[in-house]
């Protein structure tokens, strides 16, 4: 093989390296090889495709043999550093990014590896200095800034991570880069959603609630113990702070069914198990579930409303001839959510009753403009209570109102009223029940107060007060393990506020 016989083999190589066909190109670089075993760029990219085949100690194998050839090949140190990473071996990788660095201090992208290592190490200091580093060699590089935003909304700094992630989409949307387009949508309905002070979640519910097929896997419907997980039992229908994944279009009032999917402990699960209604309309979730990395863009507060003592089957529907146009089914179930027509509904709330007597004395007596009021009174409540925030004092609380509605980006939820003490300066976390708080009221509580601990407070104390129509005996118990969290009599608020609810 001549010398231009190996270049044109060689970017016939690159080619079906760069349209995903790795086999075919570690094909032709052996090729190459055979004839040229001191071919270095042979060595090179056949690292790179067997990198993205996730083979990565034959990467590595490849880089080294690279490497032998030239010993100041940066990119073969860079990529090997990255087969490093995803073979768990930090120290090593971070060894091949400086020494990449040293050859060429330019290298943007060593510089940016680097970061995404402190970053997972848990180092954010050292992670924003690289970051930094990096943008100053290169304040194009997209993936940057959006990894930059990701940190600095770890340790707190909202502001800083709103720029950094505003420099991402801009960037991706003026350089036209199509594989981060997505990426950069999700971003920007984050961008959009909050803002300094935070944004209130919506409620908008239809006289007609639209219904949805929700999908799950195991580690979300089963608790660590393999036993199902508390939050979708039907306990109550007005303790808000549950969320789920939802559709974008999702509105408060809708109804949507439970399909489980996945295997744990040998037990194969494949069925509709439970009912739901969204207590809240669809907002977006955190930057890192925007970009994708788990597939969750959307969520909702929800109630869970039934579990089904006897589930229906997969095969059931597939046996039945009028779920054979149902998008889910045709799916085989491989989504998140999917928008399920009335007629289809009703053919599956039939069924469901058909296999579930006590679900048809459920469905007599459910009262979906009922849980609909209660949400809005209270909602009411903490709107007016907002206004007249001062009327806090009289509680024995002096207090400073800063928002409502804040979302717990990352987390889900939003927290009724988040104040500051005026003479601590802590933050106090409010929360607003129109019922009686019990064990459920007490978790959630404390959920709120501990991200506002990780995301606002840098660590430090951080207040609770529950305002509402009495306790049980679970919440008076719990309250004895947190002396930061002080509970308030509805009664007392509303008679404060000159309301009266029903």
């Amino acid at each position: 093989m001549s010398s231009d016989e190996t270049i044109k083999k060689l970017e016939e190589g690159n080619e079906k390296l760069d349209s995903g066909e790795y086999e075919i190109a570690i094909k032709i670089f052996n090729d190459v090889l055979e004839i040229d075993p001191r071919n270095e760029d042979a060595f090179y990219l056949m690292g790179n495709a067997y990198l993205n085949l996730q083979e990565f100690y034959k990467a590595i194998k490849c880089y080294d043999e690279a490497l032998k050839l030239n010993p100041e090949d940066f990119d073969a140190i860079n990529n090997k550093g990255v087969a490093l990473i995803d073979l768990e071996d930090m120290k090593k990788a971070l060894t091949c990014f400086d020494k990449a660095l040293k050859i060429e201090p330019n290298l943007d992208y060593a510089g940016f590896n680097k970061a995404i290592i402190y970053k997972d190490m848990k180092k954010p200091k050292k992670a924003l200095t690289c970051f930094k580093k990096a943008l100053k060699i290169n304040p194009e590089y997209a993936e940057t800034f959006f990894e930059l935003g990701n940190v600095l909304k770890d340790i707190g700094k909202s502001r800083e991570s709103i720029e950094a992630y505003k420099d991402f989409v801009k960037i991706v949307r003026k350089n036209k880069i199509s594989e981060l387009y997505l990426k950069a949508r999700r971003v920007s309905d984050y961008l959009n959603w909050i803002d300094e002070s935070g944004k209130r979640v919506t409620f908008s519910p239809k006289d007609k609630p639209r219904y949805w097929q929700w999908v799950t896997k195991a580690e979300y419907f089963l608790d660590e113990d393999g036993s199902e997980r508390e939050v979708l039992e039907p306990w109550s229908l007005v303790d808000p702070g549950r969320w789920w994944t939802c559709h974008k279009d999702t509105l408060a009032g809708d109804l949507a069914l439970i399909y489980r999917a996945g295997e744990e402990d040998g037990v194969i699960y494949r069925d509709i198990k439970y009912l739901v209604m969204a207590r809240s309309d669809a907002y977006p979730l955190n930057s890192k579930e925007t970009a994708g990395e788990t597939n969750w863009h959307y969520g909702c507060d929800f109630l869970p409303l039934f579990k089904f003592n006897n589930s229906l089957k997969i095969d059931e529907m597939r046996n039945d001839p009028y779920l054979d146009e149902w998008n889910a089914l045709r799916k085989r179930f491989q989504g998140i959510v999917f928008k399920t027509e009335e007629s289809v509904w009703k053919h599956l709330n039939e069924i469901l009753s058909e296999k579930n007597h006590d679900y048809n004395e459920y469905l007599e007596t459910f009262d979906r403009d009922g849980i609909m009021a209660k949400i809005i009174d209270e909602l009411k409540v903490e709107e007016e209570l907002s206004k007249n925030f001062h009327l806090m004092k009289d509680f024995g609380y002096e207090l400073e109102f800063e928002t409502r509605q804040k979302a717990c980006i990352g987390d889900g939820g939003f927290i009724d009223i988040l104040a500051k003490d005026k003479n601590t300066s802590d933050y106090v976390v409010i929360e607003l029940k129109i019922v009686k708080a019990d064990r459920c009221t007490f978790g959630q509580i404390s959920s709120y107060i501990g991200w506002v601990k990780e995301n606002e407070s840098n660590g430090q104390p951080v207040k609770g007060i529950v305002i509402s129509r009495g306790y049980d005996n679970k919440f008076r118990s719990a309250l004895k393990t947190n002396p930061n969290i002080y509970h308030i009599e509805l009664a007392d608020v509303l008679s404060k506020l000159g309301m009266k609810l029903e």
